[in-house]
């Protein structure tokens, strides 16, 4: 039984390895067979053994591949060429005689050496790098070389063969047969060599046309032939060979092209002589231009000897593996032993490597000590942890990474473990990195009658964190809870009891905290509020709501205050409590109740506006219609309110446009607004006169003005538009500057001179007969003084009249100079103060004629 898992698990590795030419390390193929590891190596050394498998190292890891190879010792005996032989590193570590004196070469020069750094070069394609990898692969190949040794050139043949050493190890032969007379100057490989084909007596060569007749061979030829070359030439060239190769070589002969000229062939002929020898042909095919073939040349060398050297290697190989195999019997039964050896062993490794397993990945750092404190062992987590190799800590003392306390005290507490019971105590661990935190647990142990410690350490940096941070958050907590300004109640669901208050709240309520804490929800609101209370702290407990507003809360003293009151649960002293934060909103709710009656008087004060005004929002829709609008356009607010589209303009204009609150958000576009009267821009205030068609028969005259209304962010987000009935204004307007123009039209056309100052005795205005004299226009004088037109003396003498008359009240006629140009003149003036209704001066009117 024990046998056939033998030669199944040696089958199954064989058969994994076929797959992964690569190679496989131990580790990989006993994972993916499920065999022991052990077993696994005991497998692949016999494999190696008998060259089944080859093993080259990567780095610490020992990688198997899959071999069939030959004993290196025995192509070294069987070669009749020259053979040199590789390790797995491309380094030569054997050569034979031959190879010596066919390529003149020491083994001391070569011995230790790579191929590129041998004193000869091998011209191959692919090249002999290239090939002697693949030889390491398990590939062999032939194929053509040129030799270069030192000033020699020759042409050959190699052959890489993939072999085992003794110790198991993979190897490569590189086998040289050189061509004998083929040391270059002797024939040069081109196309006139065909006109001496005599110079080469060991290879046979012919040459034929396309359709096989001979045109040239030579001597060697001739002899393998048993024909002189009158009888050859002429004749078609053929070899006594099977037909099958006959066939395969004139195949091959066919396919010869222009890019592909050449070929060789190996093949079994037999001679004049009835003897069967193995020879090699090349076919070579020149060709025209235009890719004719003009005729072929043949080369053909006698290869027997080397098959034969192959064969008897074959039969080598064969032997030493029928040797292999009679002692198989005697290795099965070893192995068989071995097996159960194995079988023993991997249970007791199993056990022995899960308990490492264990101990290595243990989360505590698990460390041996004896009584004076020097490691004897510790588990990979532990030197890792502590920062220093396994080796390392053997040379060192736990004290020297633990505080000096514990070491004072580490008799007492040895006395204490070896009693039997255990120590625990928390300390600091010196790592490489710095200190941390550690809790220690300490047993004592004997093994082998020897006393030792064994230490459990643990982080507990973690730990130190989460505490500190619980003790920080419970101040936060405490801090947040006692300083903060809403109150805070925590009362269980069940009772209904107060189970915490902070300060705020007692404060809020009047009582102290003592007070608060024997209470219930039922004393510290209205009884008639108390239904909608239990209502709300039931909803608040289910997590329906978190939130009641403006909720009704009695004081001590008996004062009402309303609040807003958040709730959440949870559980205090296994109690599940809604907590409560009250915010007193008792100035809130009287200023909203404030606000309100404002807005009622601001919205009466609105209504009752004489000015008709409307106000629409950023949409364009009306948001406010008071009384004075219906009025002058007999619509009504409850049709005009959230209207838009420029519903209203239409009481005005009968129709939908754009009018003077539309420019109020959007003033830079004034399209569509119509022709006013007047329109103009103050800061962003629209001011218009406008008639209208629906206002007085269609003579109406208004006045508007239109304002934005700001938010607290500085946003227009309405326009208020008033408007005013200006048109019994206008009319007085228009009468008043009709009676004016008849006063002007009357003072222009008087023959005296006037004038009209004001109380600072400045010109005013004049009539044309006054600003001719002064030789200036009648509205230029507006802002003069007499001072601009006269000598100082009489300006000083017109101002005093001016100034005792103004304050007198009183009219007065004076007869006195007046200097026309250059010629004082004589004239009687009549000087008026003028006061406005309530008594108060204006100015001064004043009158003058030439008197003779």
């Amino acid at each position: 039984m024990a046998t056939e898992k033998f030669r199944d698990e040696q089958m199954l590795i064989k058969e994994l390895l076929a797959k992964h030419p690569d190679g496989m390390s131990i580790r990989q193929v006993s994972e993916m067979l499920g065999i022991n590891r052990n077993s696994v190596a005991k497998y692949l050394d016999m494999l190696q053994m008998q060259g089944r498998v080859t093993v080259r190292r990567l780095g610490a890891a020992k990688i198997y591949s899959l071999g069939n190879r030959l004993p290196a010792d025995a192509v070294f005996r069987l070669a009749r060429s020259g053979v040199i032989q590789f390790n797995h590193m491309l380094i030569v570590i054997g050569l034979n005689a031959t190879a010596e004196e066919s390529l003149r070469v020491s083994r001391d020069e070569i011995l230790g050496k790579k191929i590129r750094d041998l004193p000869f070069t091998l011209e191959c394609n692919p090249d002999i790098h290239h090939l002697l990898l693949n030889g390491l692969k398990g590939n062999e190949r032939r194929t053509d070389a040129r030799i270069i040794a030192g000033d020699r050139t020759f042409a050959g043949k190699v052959t890489v063969s993939p072999v085992f050493f003794e110790n198991g190890s993979p190897g490569v032969s590189l086998v040289i047969d050189p061509e004998s007379g083929g040391e270059q100057g002797a024939v040069p490989a081109k196309e006139q060599d065909l006109s001496e084909p005599e110079l080469n007596e060991i290879e046979y060569i012919c040459v034929f046309d396309p359709h096989g007749i001979l045109i040239l061979v030579n001597a060697a030829y001739c002899r393998m032939m048993q024909k002189s070359k009158t009888d050859l030439i002429g004749q078609k060239w053929h070899l006594v060979i099977a037909d099958s190769d006959c066939k395969k070589i004139k195949k091959s002969i066919a396919s010869l092209t222009i890019d592909r000229p050449q070929i060789i062939e190996e093949f079994r002929v037999v001679t004049k002589s009835g003897e069967s020898r193995w020879q090699r042909w090349t076919f070579t095919g020149y060709f025209t231009d235009a890719g004719e073939a003009r005729k072929y040349r043949a080369t053909g060398l006698d290869i027997t000897g080397w098959k034969k050297n192959e064969e008897r290697l074959l039969a080598k190989h064969h032997e030493s593996e029928k040797r292999v195999h009679e002692s198989e019997a005697e290795i099965r039964e070893l192995n068989k032993q071995l097996y159960n050896e194995i079988s023993n062993r991997e249970k007791a490794d199993f056990h022995l490597q899960f308990t490492q397993f264990a101990m290595d990945n243990a989360s505590y750092l698990i460390i041996w000590i004896d009584r004076e404190g020097r490691f004897i062992y510790m588990n990979k987590r532990a030197y890792e942890y502590i920062g220093y190799s396994y080796r390392e800590l053997l040379t060192r003392n736990l004290f020297e990474f633990l505080p000096e306390s514990l070491k004072m005290h580490w008799d007492s507490i040895w006395d204490t473990i070896r009693a039997g019971r255990h120590s625990t105590r928390e300390s600091v661990l010196i790592t490489r990195r710095g200190e941390v935190p550690v809790e220690l647990v300490l047993n004592f142990l004997e093994f082998k009658e020897k006393s030792y410690c064994c230490c459990f350490i643990a982080d507990i940096s973690e730990r130190r964190d989460a505490e500190r941070t619980l003790k920080e958050r419970q101040e936060q907590y405490r801090f947040l809870f006692e300083g903060a300004a809403e109150g805070i109640i925590a009362v269980d669901i069940q009772t209904r009891t107060i189970q915490q208050a902070n300060p705020a709240m007692c404060r809020m309520l009047g009582y102290s905290e003592e007070e608060l804490l024997t209470r219930s929800i039922e004393t510290i609101h209205p009884a008639s509020d108390l239904p909608f209370i239990f209502t709300e702290f039931d909803a608040m407990a289910r997590g329906e709501k978190k939130m009641v507003p403006a909720v009704p809360c009695l004081r001590k003293d008996g004062t009402l205050i309303y609040t807003d009151i958040i709730s959440s649960t949870l559980v205090i002293n296994g109690a599940t409590c809604n907590v409560g934060f009250f915010i007193d909103v008792t100035d809130r709710r009287n200023a909203e109740m404030a606000l309100e009656r404002s807005r009622k008087e601001l919205a009466s004060i609105f209504n009752h506006l004489p000015d008709a005004t409307f106000v629409i929002n950023r949409d364009g829709r009306v948001i406010a219609w008071n009384r004075a609008i219906e009025a002058m356009t007999g619509v009504k607010a409850k049709e005009m309110l959230g209207k838009g589209d420029h519903e209203y303009a239409i009481p005005f204009y009968g129709e939908r446009r754009r009018i003077l609150a539309d420019l109020v958000f959007h003033p830079e576009d004034d399209n569509g607004i119509g022709n006013y009267l007047m329109l103009q821009k103050e800061g962003d205030l629209f001011i218009a006169e406008n008639t209208l068609p629906g206002i007085h028969g269609g003579n109406g005259v208004l006045w508007a003005k239109a304002t934005p209304v700001y938010d607290e962010h500085g946003e227009k987000i309405a326009a208020i538009e008033s408007i005013r009935d200006i048109t019994e204004r206008k009319n007085t307007e228009d009468a008043l500057r009709e009676s004016e123009e008849r006063y002007r039209s009357l003072i222009e056309n008087l023959p005296q001179r006037i004038f009209f100052k004001d109380v600072n005795s400045v010109y005013i205005s004049c009539n044309n007969n006054y600003a001719a004299d002064l030789k200036i226009f009648p509205e230029e004088i507006a802002g003069m003084t007499d001072y601009d037109f006269y000598p100082r003396e009489l300006a000083d003498k017109y101002r005093e009249d001016d100034q005792r008359l103004i304050h007198s009240g009183r009219s007065e006629e004076i007869v006195e100079e007046y200097l026309v140009d250059t010629t004082m003149k004589r004239v009687k003036t009549i000087k008026t103060p003028v006061r406005d209704a309530r008594g108060n001066p204006l100015g001064i009117i004043g009158i003058f004629w030439e008197i003779p």
